[in-house]
């Protein structure tokens, strides 16, 4: 139920209360706080708010320098603003106390993506005009097309996912029938691999996941983002083409694209080994090395270089077992197939390791991804190279002592298995030329 998005920090109950019927009748979901009195402050922060509404002037004083501080600590307590994440509008007709704000914002370590003047405060809460307010906030707001266009982004997915949660509950007449659907849900999804009450859960959540997949797969046709939004992101889709990302932001969103943080044991899940007779590849800089002469052919007389990109790299595999298989406990061992993640130091060297054509029938490249593990000296953009002549076969019991660094995604994962695949078929034959 905790799906507010919005909060109106105000010590006007009356003021505050035309801004929350405003927002009521646009459908969108608030919170008020009652700022000039530290016992009505929630006791923990709400998270997740993307919009606050604050009256500057909490305290009966006139001086900024008094009523602003104890303003942002009240605004810390009552919102979580995470950086450039959170906009606050403010009440306020006066340029110097937006300075003094952002100011004391700043001592107090807080960034939030915006901070707007709304200077006609009392004149629509006098009149009532809620039309007129909506106006206002819609015009403060409409000149942030990529903003507006992401959190309309999350108002359709919370719709999907409020429609696959109709349907599930449609599906049931009692919450003992609905138990039993989402007990299917999870058997469907692992089966045999359910051996407790968490990894039941776990089974559940992937399982629910494809349910709310399902509710999504429409959502670009009936998209709710305004057409001059839409006409700014094609206009940027232009611009991307021509100078894409840096290799920090596409790593970073590769981190959300590609992996999840692994809550279990299961296919996808990519693990830094610490010993050889888990790796096929071993842990000595020579076994690396032979790795790269193995790969990166066009790289074999470039010793420093392989040099280099052998002290950057780490021996990796990554969980390949068929979804079946896995779910039905079927065999004992994993299957994996080994590989390095390479951490990569910039662009130059980014290109400097894209594969040569005549490694790509063994060797699959995944994207930059971010990954960061302070127990394995991991952080920064890495580059994952796998080898498909490096399977390996481990028990499960040994695996699940070894800790999965990041799970990739089921797309990636199907990806590899694929790839995979496609190596293994080419089963070769004798010849004279």
């Amino acid at each position: 139920m905790n799906t507010a998005r919005v909060v109106v920090i105000d010590e006007d109950q009356n003021e505050a209360l035309v801004l929350l019927e405003a927002l009521g009748k646009a459908g969108i979901g608030s919170v008020y706080v009652k700022g000039d009195e530290k016992g009505s402050l929630p006791d923990s922060p709400h998270v997740g708010i993307r919009l606050v509404f604050l009256d500057l002037k909490l305290l009966p004083t006139d001086e900024a320098k008094d009523y602003i501080p104890y303003t942002v600590e009240v605004l810390s307590k009552s919102v979580q603003v995470d950086p450039h994440v959170t906009g606050i509008i403010c009440w306020t007709k006066h340029s110097e106390e937006i300075d003094f704000l952002k100011e004391e914002l700043d001592r107090q370590g807080l960034q939030p993506a915006f901070v707007a003047p709304f200077e006609n405060k009392l004149a629509i809460s006098h009149s009532g005009d809620l039309d007129l307010l909506l106006g206002e906030i819609s015009r403060i707001t409409s000149a942030m097309p990529g903003r507006q266009c992401v959190e309309s982004w999350e108002q359709d997915i919370h719709g999907a996912t409020t429609s696959a949660t109709t349907t599930l509950l449609q599906l049931s007449g009692s919450d003992e029938e609905l138990l039993r659907i989402l007990a299917a849900v999870a058997v469907g999804s692992a089966d045999e691999r359910i051996s407790d009450p968490q990894s039941a859960m776990n089974a559940l959540y992937i399982g629910l996941g494809a349910v709310q997949q399902d509710a999504t797969e429409s959502l670009g046709a009936t998209a709710t983002t305004p057409a001059d939004h839409t006409e700014s992101l094609h206009e940027a889709v232009g611009e991307i083409r021509r100078n894409r990302l840096s290799l920090h932001q596409r790593s970073r969103l590769n981190e959300v694209l590609l992996g999840s943080i692994p809550s279990s044991l299961r296919p996808g899940c990519l693990f830094v080994v610490s010993e050889r007779k888990l790796c096929p590849i071993g842990q000595e800089a020579r076994d690396i090395r032979r790795f790269l002469y193995d790969v990166y052919s066009d790289h074999r007389d470039n010793k420093p270089f392989i040099r280099q990109v052998q002290q950057a790299s780490k021996p990796c595999m990554v969980e390949l077992t068929p979804a079946c298989d896995f779910a039905q406990n079927k065999c004992p061992v994993s299957r994996l197939v080994g590989g390095i993640l390479i951490k990569l130091e910039d662009e130059e060297m980014e290109t400097q390791l894209q594969l040569p054509a005549e490694s790509r029938a063994f060797s699959k490249e995944v994207q930059p991804i971010w990954i960061q593990n302070p127990h394995l000296s991991l952080e920064g953009a890495y580059k994952i190279v796998l080898n498909a002549r490096q399977l390996c076969a481990v028990p499960f019991e040994d695996l699940k002592l070894e800790e999965a660094v990041v799970c990739l995604r089921h797309h990636i994962t199907s990806d590899i298995r694929s790839w995979f695949a496609a190596h293994a078929s080419r089963v070769g034959y004798v010849a004279v030329n």
